[in-house]
């Protein structure tokens, strides 16, 4: 059996996509967006190359040449996406992106059809299958509009944000006279009970249900949430418009919505307890899916919650202050497994520190040294933390600089934790080691940095293709 060339690229499309799953659950971040690239060149230039020769579009239609044209700016705008080393390229993006573009080729078409010829696109699809076909990919498109709207609106909200500034204080400043608080422990008790779970002035919507899944975020802001209730978990009469920043680089966004999981609410304590002059700070683990916060009362850091406050419950026992809890309730209720690796934590002013020795006993120092393929010291070198080689979670976490002589230390607590080196520019230098956390004694890890390649290597993949896709045109003949 001879496999004709459409064969050949089915198999390749085929083999990449269960390449691509493969690499993104066991490898490496960097070869999955690579064969994605690859991926999406090969289904362009498939799409072109059979409209070209098996459907005449050099006879059928008015400019062949501006569908090259096209081509070519899909390839520099995958080329530019997969540049950047942002992580918010998932497959689902994938999927309704090239859907769009395939559509936007079918529109292509319907109007450069030559007078007499029937439109491309009829010709395979007439009538109500058509009209179908057009409302799906109007809904996809707005579906993409919805999801990059923060981007648009990320400005106003930021402006916004800083309006809230004053309003904020002024309820703070009415909860001190109210209560006639005088001590920082007063303070914080009350600010506690303003977060109470059913007070109506914040609604706690974890595990609440909304209408649309996080999607990966363009900008500081994740795609728009919305959830029942406006403040109050039973009205229902309201919506709740629901954004949440990425980096927690907005704490007053959930004061203007109202509205927010465990996150929200400790950068919003963290930012109303700092406006009434407390020492405060957000709490955060990796792994632990929680976020809490620490008042410094006197000489001591108190550790608060204000996601689980209750009151008002029939049986005490059911009942939460959310003040001066345990350090090891956090690790034995949110902790994956009981092990935690980092825990730190982060400022008003955006600054951040490990505290992993506050809440875990078993600890040790982890002596990190970085160095290129040489063996020579890397100065500057960013050192990050995860859960797993694919760093895909926690782009905003704790992070480390290399000194001169490529090193850097910290205390960390037990299991298993992916430790990653990155430096800046166009042709970078990375690597990682994952670190087995046992004993008390200190770990020395060393960490290779080798030169990575990969975004000259898009460039270059998006030119080649571009010159053989001119080449193809010009000395291949039109069946």
């Amino acid at each position: 059996m001879t496999l004709k060339p459409k064969d050949l690229v089915t198999i390749m499309l085929v083999s990449l996509i269960i390449v691509d799953l493969f690499i993104l659950k066991t490898v490496n971040y960097g070869w999955w967006i690579f064969f994605s690239f690859i991926f999406w060149v090969l289904l362009l230039f498939t799409f072109w190359h059979i409209l070209y020769t098996r459907y005449k579009v050099k006879k059928k239609f008015k400019n062949p040449y501006s569908l090259l044209f096209i081509n070519s700016l899909f390839l520099l705008f995958i080329c530019a996406e997969f540049s950047s080393k942002t992580l918010w390229f998932y497959i689902t993006w994938l999927l309704v992106e090239s859907t769009i573009i395939i559509f936007v080729l079918f529109l292509w078409l319907d109007y450069q059809a030559k007078k007499g010829e029937k439109s491309l696109s009829k010709k395979w699809l007439s009538g109500k299958r058509y009209r179908l076909l057009q409302l799906l990919m109007i809904f996809l498109i707005l579906n993409q509009a919805f999801a990059t709207f923060p981007y648009v609106f990320e400005p106003f909200l930021r402006w916004k944000v800083e309006q809230s500034a004053d309003e904020m204080q002024k309820v703070m400043n009415d909860l001190i006279d109210k209560y006639n608080c005088r001590t920082d422990e007063e303070k914080t008790i009350i600010l506690l009970n303003w977060f109470e779970r059913y007070s109506g002035n914040i609604l706690n919507n974890w595990g609440l249900p909304t209408l649309y899944t996080p999607i990966p975020p363009l900008t500081g802001v994740h795609p728009l949430y919305f959830s029942f209730g406006n403040g109050h978990p039973y009205s229902l009469v309201y919506w709740c418009l629901y954004m949440r920043p990425i980096n927690r680089d907005l704490p007053r966004l959930a004061f203007i919505t109202r509205a927010g999981r465990c996150e929200e609410h400790s950068i919003l304590f963290r930012e109303m307890a700092s406006t009434a002059g407390l020492k405060v700070r957000s709490i955060i683990g990796l792994d632990i899916d929680h976020l809490w916060a620490e008042v410094k009362i006197g000489n001591e850091w108190i550790t608060v919650d204000p996601a689980n406050v209750v009151h008002n419950r029939i049986w005490k026992d059911n009942n939460y202050t959310g003040y001066n809890l345990s350090r090891k309730y956090f690790v034995k209720r949110f902790s994956h497994g009981g092990k935690i690796n980092l825990i730190y934590a982060e400022y008003p002013n955006g600054t951040k520190a490990p505290v992993t020795d506050r809440y875990i006993n078993d600890t040790r120092r982890v002596n990190i040294t970085v160095v290129d393929e040489s063996g020579k010291p890397v100065e500057g070198a960013e050192i990050s933390f995860h859960t797993s080689p694919c760093p895909i979670a926690d782009e905003y976490g704790y992070r480390l600089k290399t000194d001169d002589k490529g090193k850097c230390s910290i205390l960390l607590g037990n299991g298993t934790i992916f430790i990653k080196a990155c430096t800046d520019g166009f042709i970078y230098k990375d690597g990682g080691k994952l670190v087995n956390l046992r004993g008390k004694e200190e770990i020395n890890v060393v960490i290779r940095a080798r030169d990575n390649y990969l975004n000259v290597t898009y460039c270059v993949l998006a030119a080649t293709i571009v010159i053989l896709i001119i080449l193809i045109k010009r000395y291949t003949k039109n069946p």
